[in-house]
């Protein structure tokens, strides 16, 4: 069987359980950061979806690589390059953007460590990571502002001169509460165009 796939067939008890023990730390971090963080506040499946895919595949990659006689670098800028050009397929926002590069990150961290690096070394850069990603998106945010994505049918409403009109013609229409917009795709052939809506969420009624 070994011969067939190229692998050793003997199990390294140690190995494995290092490997589960890294994946374990590992996840909770990711888990912190996508459905702690990110999905709280975005609420978008999709993305998520999306974080915890490139995550696990980095993840596994790197730890898989460091057995191999294969230049980590090389590898790396290839992975890189195939998402860059998933990613060039549709229009992601900066801050989806940067939240898949800090998994990716988190990831590369948790995988590449050896043993000239202490295990407090590690929980503390898994740590401060979360804590500055938390920091930046709950002290001094709004937490009542949301982001909808929506197709919209005015495209003469898209200059740059006319956005007062946009956002008081969508708020007229949808009746949230709308303070920017944010173009994603033009669809000329059909006279529409992909949005992002910024608005702000009422508060929910009081049971007092």
């Amino acid at each position: 069987m070994s011969e067939i796939f190229g692998f050793s067939a003997d199990l390294d008890l140690s190995d494995f359980y290092k490997l589960m023990a890294r994946l374990t730390l590992d996840m909770i971090v990711a888990t912190i950061i996508i459905k702690g963080i990110y999905y709280r506040i975005y609420k978008n499946r999709d993305y998520v979806f999306s974080y915890y895919l490139f995550h696990m595949i980095t993840f596994f990659l790197c730890v898989l690589l460091r057995k191999v006689p294969a230049e980590l670098g090389f590898a790396l800028a290839l992975f890189g390059v195939f998402g860059i050009l998933k990613l060039r397929t549709e229009q992601i926002r900066v801050r989806e953007l940067t939240y898949l590069f800090a998994v990716i990150g988190v990831a590369l961290i948790n995988s590449i460590v050896n043993k000239s690096i202490g295990f407090a070394e590690v929980l503390a850069t898994n740590a401060i990571i979360v804590i500055v990603i938390a920091l930046l998106e709950f002290v001094g945010a709004n937490h009542s502002s949301r982001s909808k994505e929506m197709l919209y049918d005015r495209i003469d409403l898209l200059h740059p001169s006319k956005s007062k009109e946009l956002i008081d013609d969508l708020i007229k229409r949808t009746g949230m509460n709308i303070t920017s917009v944010e173009v994603i795709k033009y669809d000329l052939l059909r006279d529409s165009a992909q949005i992002i809506v910024q608005y702000i969420e009422p508060p929910a009624p009081s049971l007092i």
